[in-house]
């Protein structure tokens, strides 16, 4: 099972963007789960370092809950190396800097089915063994 926790300062944004994926799991028949849904980047913080989370999409422009995704994904590479990391940006100008932090993917918002069934298919890919 692949646990995918997901972190946006936009409950809405992420709620909306967890439907989607959500859909495209069943859709292409994936064995995952969404099992973090959160505005706090405190809680993605606990399960990242559990090791809970093998895949965390998150917000790169959090305006007002603490750092931003770049530097909130360093401070989690130092805790935990393993999970994939997917970004989420309505900001394409972050995206060359995104590599430094051992990023899989980068998703310009708003998305769309077409950008969530490519992103399912590479996780699935990455975690068929």
């Amino acid at each position: 099972m692949i646990n995918i926790g997901m972190c946006d300062d936009n409950l809405e944004s992420i709620r909306l963007a967890s439907k989607f994926l959500e859909s495209e799991l069943m859709e292409q028949d994936v064995d995952a789960e969404i099992s973090l849904v959160t505005t706090s980047q405190k809680e993605i913080f606990d399960a990242i370092y559990k090791k809970d989370i093998d895949v965390l999409i998150l917000d790169i422009d959090f305006k007002s809950y603490g750092k931003n995704g770049l530097e909130f994904a360093k401070d989690l590479r130092s805790i935990n190396k393993d999970f994939y990391l997917v970004f989420l940006s309505a900001h394409q100008r972050y995206m060359h800097v995104s590599f430094y932090v051992k990023v899989f993917d980068y998703l310009v918002k708003p998305i769309n089915k077409e950008t969530i069934s490519s992103l399912v298919e590479r996780i699935k890919e990455e975690f068929t063994y």
